[in-house]
């Protein structure tokens, strides 16, 4: 595949797929460079990942026995396949576990959603994650045998993680 923008990487990744992977993951890798021509290409977090205007758009994965693609801001997409889905793991989202190229959503309706992505992309839009409280760790004076430890406590319920210190 001769684009300035495919990374040797995903190449690797893809001839490492399964038979029935290959040509599906070629296949939405073509639309999506063809339906935005500044994407990059990376692997990160062991998958290939197409960003554009230097924020996450989709990500495809394969897997032994299946494989899928998702949009990084699919929730906040027009279709109700994208927003349903915004709660799964990133394997179910959209597609589901794709075991064959018969599978696949037409061509037109992945465009749809891969120009949509784009324009979020170039309006800045992000999703606003919920940031998880952290919990800081409780320190309890403990006498024993006549000797006062200062116990640090965290996890939940402060149990079982306990550091001791004089």
């Amino acid at each position: 595949m001769e684009n300035m923008n495919y990374d040797p990487t995903i190449d690797a990744y893809i001839s490492k797929a399964e038979n029935f992977a290959r040509p599906i993951l070629e296949h939405w890798r073509r639309l999506v460079h063809e339906n935005c021509p500044d994407v990059e290409e990376a692997i990160k977090w062991g998958l290939p990942h197409f960003d554009y205007k230097g924020d996450h758009m989709c990500v495809m994965a394969a897997y032994k026995a299946h494989c899928s693609f998702s949009f990084i801001k699919g929730e906040l997409m027009d279709d109700p396949r994208l927003k349903a889905a915004k709660d799964l793991k990133p394997v179910k989202r959209l597609l589901g576990k794709i075991t064959e190229f018969s599978e696949l959503i037409p061509d037109q309706e992945f465009i749809a959603m891969i120009r949509e992505a784009v324009q979020l992309n170039e309006k800045g839009i992000k999703i606003q994650r919920e940031k998880p409280i952290a919990e800081k760790p409780r320190v309890l004076s403990v006498l024993i045998y006549g000797v006062n430890y200062h116990v640090i406590a965290s996890g939940p319920a402060y149990c079982p993680v306990f550091r001791l210190s004089v």
